[in-house]
């Protein structure tokens, strides 16, 4: 889905991953037909609730939300999926290239996310989901996805940082995949950003 750009403390590091796509007769000399026409990578990383550049800091997941009382351990306590918003930014692969946004190559459709966590000593499944982003060539696009389910809140190790507390810090590796259109051949991004869980209503309290 296409959002305007615009949730709590993330960060991103920009490990940005590049495209896949095919020969342009648009071109001025040879193009190899194994080169891609559009460079995709992932610019930005934000909470989805606020539109503050949050690069360089960390993403603080709660465990455990403390619902609209705001305060732990009461009965409308329970766990929410931590939404991000997405930058996406499609630009010809080489200065030779000519490529209008409503021409042939013009754009590419961004339609799979995949989030992955490393986390010493602990495991936590992959979390994926579908997109239908367009991001025409020369230009940049929001996405929305869900990074942390609330499932995952309800199952260890999380669950266990609710229980008892503590935190686990986490590096988290989001790889976009769609394709150019035109020529359908594969695009890909691939951004890393740190991830620090807790119970953050108790730790306030502390």
């Amino acid at each position: 889905m296409n959002m305007p750009l615009s949730r709590r403390s993330l960060a991103f590091l920009l490990g940005i991953g590049l495209v896949a796509a095919v020969p342009l007769g648009l071109v001025t000399g040879c193009q190899d037909e194994n080169q891609p026409r559009s460079r995709v990578r992932i610019v930005q990383i934000m909470g989805a609730e606020d539109s503050e550049d949050l690069a360089g800091s960390v993403f603080q997941s709660d465990v455990l939300d403390a619902g609209q009382d705001g305060i732990p351990g009461t009965a409308d306590d329970g766990v929410v999926e931590d939404e991000l918003l997405v930058a996406v930014e499609n630009r010809p692969s080489s200065t030779s290239l000519v490529l209008e946004p409503d021409g042939p190559f013009g754009s590419v459709v961004i339609t799979h996310y995949r989030v992955t966590f490393a986390i010493a000593g602990e495991q936590l499944d992959p979390v994926e989901g579908a997109l239908q982003l367009i991001v025409p060539t020369g230009s940049e696009r929001v996405a929305g996805i869900v990074a942390v389910t609330a499932l995952a809140k309800t199952q260890p190790p999380l669950s266990t940082l609710a229980a008892i507390g503590g935190e686990l810090f986490a590096t988290a590796t989001l790889t976009l995949t769609g394709y150019e259109e035109t020529s359908e051949d594969e695009v890909s991004a691939s951004a890393s950003f740190q991830v620090h869980f807790a119970d953050w209503a108790e730790e306030e309290d502390d």
